[in-house]
């Protein structure tokens, strides 16, 4: 890890995709028929691009599809936004579409089970309509192949949900991205503690019209730009802004905490994947591993169900990083 004071002996944690979510690094080929599909497929469509989750067989009822879906769909989400700078400048597709495929009858609530995914069901008369829809059920048909199996053409139930920016700022979210990826280049998380949120504090004054502090305070400025409070959507924010607030959250316990904080290169491992934003800081005496990615993902990026009140990430940190 790359660190802002002292370097310990303690040996960094597990913080790979793989290590934090294991069936990413099983190989397909060898895969029987898994009641949840363990693969998630990107598909590219005009409007953008879709990660497709598949439902085999039932995996236990309402409850066991929430259980096994919600690994999946944080693991998938974290590819995304971990995709280091050096894959973001060839990147095209904006992400726009989070949808799963159901094969099986399923008893209980199967709508208040994936709400908190923001899935909501779509009629099968609108899959057969969608171009998306029938490109990932095709790429679903031809994996199922591969392992001996022969998927129906249509599923018993679909659902969706919209991966979106916030309205009142997404031009200037857009820009921003672009700038930071053009500006970053092959810069890695954690490569150089503080610099991803470096360049993002040179060009938010141009791009949202905010200038950063490393501070909480600066935090909550930016959060006002990237957050969205309205229920239902996946609350997208760009894979270099996301790692990039991730480095500002490790910067601000560094600076207005006077925390010991050691960054971990997000190094792309064996299989290409780039691992989430992960630091270690010292609190209450002892060296204590954080996944910011995984943390923020869940703060920021996931659904607010109606009615919820979601603190700010500001409130987080100062637990997280404050003095106790």
């Amino acid at each position: 890890m790359s660190a802002s004071s002292d370097e310990p002996n303690a040996q960094p944690a597990p913080g790979t995709l793989q290590e934090l979510f294991p069936a990413l690094a099983r190989p397909t080929p060898s895969l029987p028929l898994e009641p949840l599909h363990p693969r998630v497929l990107t598909v590219e469509e005009p409007e953008g691009a879709s990660l497709v989750l598949t439902c085999w067989r039932n995996p236990g009822g309402a409850a066991g599809l929430h259980a096994g879906l919600r690994p999946k769909v944080e693991a998938a989400l974290l590819a995304e936004l971990s995709r280091p700078a050096s894959e973001l400048v060839e990147l095209t597709h904006e992400l726009r579409f989070l949808r799963l495929a159901v094969f099986d009858e399923i008893s209980g609530d199967v709508p208040a089970a994936l709400r908190a995914f923001g899935l909501t069901p779509v009629s099968l008369e609108a899959v057969q309509d969608s171009g998306g829809w029938r490109d990932a059920l095709a790429h679903l048909r031809g994996e199922a192949q591969r392992l001996g199996h022969v998927a129906p053409d249509d599923p018993l139930s679909a659902y969706q949900a919209d991966i979106l920016l916030p309205a009142r700022t997404a031009d200037g979210i857009r820009a921003l991205e672009l700038a930071l990826r053009l500006r970053l280049g092959t810069e890695v998380f954690g490569t150089r503690p503080g610099a991803l949120y470096a360049h993002l504090a040179a060009l938010t004054p141009e791009c949202l019209g905010i200038t950063l502090t490393p501070t909480c305070e600066g935090l909550a400025a930016l959060e006002h730009e990237l957050g969205s409070l309205t229920p239902g959507p996946i609350r997208f924010i760009p894979p270099a802004i996301f790692q990039a607030l991730c480095d500002f959250v490790a910067v601000i316990a560094a600076r207005e905490f006077q925390r010991r904080v050691e960054w971990a290169p997000s190094d792309a491992d064996e299989l290409g994947l780039s691992p989430p934003p992960l630091v270690r800081a010292h609190l209450d005496n002892a060296w204590v591993h954080i996944p910011l990615g995984l943390h923020l993902l869940r703060w920021c990026v996931m659904p607010v169900q109606p009615g919820e009140v979601v603190p700010p990430l500001a409130d987080w940190v100062l637990d997280q990083f404050g003095q106790r």
